[in-house]
């Protein structure tokens, strides 16, 4: 029979208040009155209420609208699809049976099973049943990895419940549980996660047991309990909120029971917040708070918790118009190294910046940085308790002058007037007296003249720029009536200046992008003060920097210090990284090099990496070259499949500067796509 290419069949038996219509379109339709029975027969498309059916073969029911299914049944609905040989479905309640069925929910959630029930709530029980997130393209092929389970329920953005549960990869069965969940959804949802097993030196083996709360679409709770084999034990806590794309909330907090006859209080509690405000403020603040250094060397899984000094805790409050810059800054900072106690707070600081505004319609400007600051520093190492208010006023008028396009010329003088509530006497101690300071400086800056060539290189114009600048500061001595100034920071005292920088900058911009491929630069100062004074070292370092960047595979930047009075190279950096794909390896290295002669500040980093496909190798290794030992060493392995991944990884931390004991960490974590990673670590 010719089939039927769109028959929209509106059956007699539906009330005319109807909501919804049943779309058929099929090869041959037949419609029995007296069983209120349609049935459909080849290539059968029936639409109804968010679901799309195909069959061979299609028995429907219009007053009940049960419906039963049979040969290569599809059942379509939003966020996922069912496949059978036979279907027994009510389209009204949404409930029914399949058999020898596989399924799929968005985003990536694939089940099978002998029998599939259907239940209302979008809820999947399934008799002698599977689940992966992997996909598989035919029948003979076999999952990466696949949960069975004799029977298993699945809801949709809810969880799934195994029961007799075994883990599968490929035709290999691997783990066994009477009973397993886990959570089946694109959203979040409260609940234990995956726990961590792991090792750590002195505390021995533990047990990382997390609990998440998903309080609604922006907030969210974190909540750890990890009990050590000696009988120590770790509670902490993590909340986050998001208030739009790029303005979040995060806090963290943790307390560690040490089991020990020495045991004390560790505790931490750090977060960080940025949030924009009504009338364009916007507020910035970071909480930092730790018992002892010891604590964060114990705990820290970077280099840099090994090597931090300072708790520092502040809150910025910052409004910016087209030409002024506000700031409120309140800031705590505690020395927690072991045999120093310092302590600084910052309660307010109130900055005013105004960029460089013309003068009316003269052809002068004005820039200014003013400055209220409350502090208090306290040391009871030195036995040293001061409390000031300070006021810095700091307006600069300068008049530039361009006789030409490649030559500018900028004369800046400044006018610098600051207030303290206090004052030194003459023991060093303070006095309630205020004390004030008026100092000027002068500037002038000229760049030029300004050179360029164009040329060809690799099939690319070239655009090589020749910038030469000259910058000369004037500061007069005013060391004698500054010593009664009680010293805080650079701004409490300001010594003499008469100094040229005077560098030539060449810059390569490939002009069909606009990107600068090569940068290298020459600059030195000569302090003609100290020329005066008959001082030694008049000429300063001579700077050579270089940046090379032609395309996103590479990158190199060096700087390097060289004494004109025979020191040879006092200081030096260099960091590169490189990678190059080679058919299917992907080898890359980066290297970072610190060197300075005359202090203890030299080390060495070097991450060398291969990628084979979806195999990747890499290594990283901090060396102290002034101490000669190896302060970091790590070696971590990842395996990436479609649906999983694998990381093992092991690493070594030498604690010898700190005192800490030495730690050794071992790590292997599974990932499947959907469910999380667990492991040990």
């Amino acid at each position: 029979m010719k089939k039927v290419l769109a028959i929209l069949f509106i059956i007699a038996a539906l009330p005319a208040f109807a909501a919804e219509r049943i779309v058929i379109n099929a090869d041959k339709l037949e419609r029995i009155p007296s069983l209120d029975l349609v049935v459909a027969a080849g290539h059968v498309r029936i639409k109804y209420g968010g679901y799309t059916l195909e069959a061979d073969e299609v028995r429907l029911n219009v007053k009940t609208k049960d419906l039963v299914a049979q040969g290569n049944v599809v059942l379509w609905e939003e966020g996922g699809v069912l496949r059978c040989e036979r279907l027994e479905f009510n389209l009204d309640t949404k409930e029914g049976i399949a058999y020898e069925a596989k399924g799929y929910l968005k985003p990536f959630y694939h089940f099978s099973g002998h029998k599939i029930k259907k239940l209302s709530g979008d809820v999947y029980s399934i008799k002698e049943g599977s689940l992966t997130t992997c996909e598989v393209r035919c029948d003979k092929e076999f999952p990466d990895w696949s949960f069975k389970g004799s029977r298993v329920i699945i809801k949709r953005e809810g969880f799934a419940r195994i029961y007799n549960f075994t883990g599968w990869v490929k035709r290999v069965p691997v783990l066994y549980f009477p009973f397993m969940m886990f959570p089946v959804s694109t959203k979040r949802k409260t609940g234990f996660l995956i726990p961590t097993v792991g090792w750590k030196q002195d505390f021995g083996v533990f047990i990382e047991v997390p609990f998440f709360w998903a309080i609604s679409r922006d907030k969210d709770a974190t909540f750890w309990f990890v009990p050590y084999s000696d009988g120590s034990y770790k509670v902490a806590s993590e909340y986050r909120q998001r208030f739009a794309e790029d303005e979040w909330l995060r806090l963290y907090g943790e307390y560690f029971d040490e089991e020990a006859e020495t045991k004390s209080n560790k505790w931490r509690l750090k977060g960080k917040l940025f949030k924009r405000l009504p009338w364009d403020w916007e507020l910035s603040g970071k909480m930092d708070v730790t018992s002892t250094t010891k604590y964060r060397k114990e705990f820290s899984e970077s280099f840099q918790g090994y090597v931090e000094r300072h708790n520092d805790s502040y809150a910025t409050l910052v409004k910016r118009l087209d030409s002024m810059r506000f700031s409120f800054l309140f800031r705590y900072q505690d020395d927690v190294e072991e045999g120093y106690d310092e302590r600084v707070v910052k309660l307010p600081q109130v900055d005013w910046e105004l960029y460089p505004v013309r003068i009316f319609d003269t052809p002068f400007y004005l820039e200014f940085k003013n400055q209220y600051l409350k502090y208090r520093k306290k040391d009871d190492t030195l036995d040293v308790d001061r409390k000031v208010s300070r006021i810095d006023l700091y307006p600069k008028v300068s008049l530039p002058w361009s006789p030409a396009p490649w030559f500018s010329l900028i004369p800046k003088y400044g006018l610098r007037y600051t207030v303290w509530s206090k004052r030194l006497n003459r023991k060093g101690g303070e006095e309630g007296e205020f004390t004030d300071r008026v100092m000027y400086s002068f500037e002038l800056e000229s760049r030029g003249p300004l050179l360029y060539r164009d040329f060809l290189l690799f099939n690319s114009t070239i655009r090589h720029n020749v910038v030469p600048e000259i910058k000369y500061v004037y500061v007069p001595d005013e060391t004698k009536a500054q010593e009664d100034i009680i010293n805080f920071d650079e701004v409490d005292f300001m010594g003499p200046e008469n100094k040229v920088t005077y560098s030539v900058t060449n810059r390569f911009v490939r002009l069909e992008d606009s990107k600068e491929i090569l940068k290298f630069k020459l600059e030195q100062s000569y302090d003609i003060l100290r020329d005066r004074r008959g001082l030694p070292y008049k000429f300063s370092d001579i700077l050579f920097e270089a940046d090379l960047t032609p395309d996103d595979d590479f990158s190199l930047r060096y700087r390097l210090y060289h004494s004109v009075y025979g020191f040879g190279v006092t200081k030096w950096s260099l960091a590169g990284r490189i990678k190059k794909r080679i058919k299917n390896f992907l080898p890359a290295v980066a290297v970072k090099y610190y060197y300075e002669k005359f202090t203890q500040n030299r080390y060495m980093e070097y991450n060398p990496s291969l990628k084979y496909k979806n195999v990747e190798l890499s290594v990283h290794y901090r060396r102290d070259i002034y101490h000669s030992y190896w302060v970091e060493r790590s070696l971590n392995l990842r395996v990436d499949g479609k649906c999983w991944s694998v990381l093992i990884g092991y690493k070594t931390l030498d604690n010898r500067l700190s005192g800490s004991r030495n730690d050794r960490v071992i790590t292997f974590f599974i990932i499947l796509r959907g469910l999380g990673q667990f492991g040990i670590g």
